[in-house]
């Protein structure tokens, strides 16, 4: 089976968290960039105040807010979750996927 860059990521997230449940600022950190970028464009989007489109402005920033909201959202869902998913991986064959993904060309 060919994985995504997106499905080995959470893999490898997985096997990364089989003997200790993930920790808020592992995944804090996960999400570092794409918040620093989500500030940048609501920050930037100040820009269009002064340039006399306020309405766009606080349609980016609040684009930005809900992301960033979202984003939490998924995080409490991950850890209040974490039981059931942690019980029902088979983790042997998580192993096995990245394993045979890593020989793959």
């Amino acid at each position: 089976m060919k994985l995504t860059k997106i499905q080995r990521k959470l893999l490898k997230f997985y096997a990364q968290h089989r003997t200790t449940p993930p920790a808020v600022g592992s995944v804090l950190r996960s999400l570092a960039v794409p918040w620093l970028v989500l500030a940048l464009l609501a920050g930037a989007s100040t820009w269009f105040i002064w340039a006399g489109w306020p309405v766009v402005a606080w349609l980016f920033i609040g684009v930005c807010a809900g992301a960033f909201l979202r984003d939490i959202g998924r995080i409490r869902i991950l850890f209040q979750t974490w039981p059931v998913t942690h019980a029902a991986l088979d983790w042997q064959r998580v192993q096995e996927l990245l394993s045979s993904n890593d020989n793959a060309p």
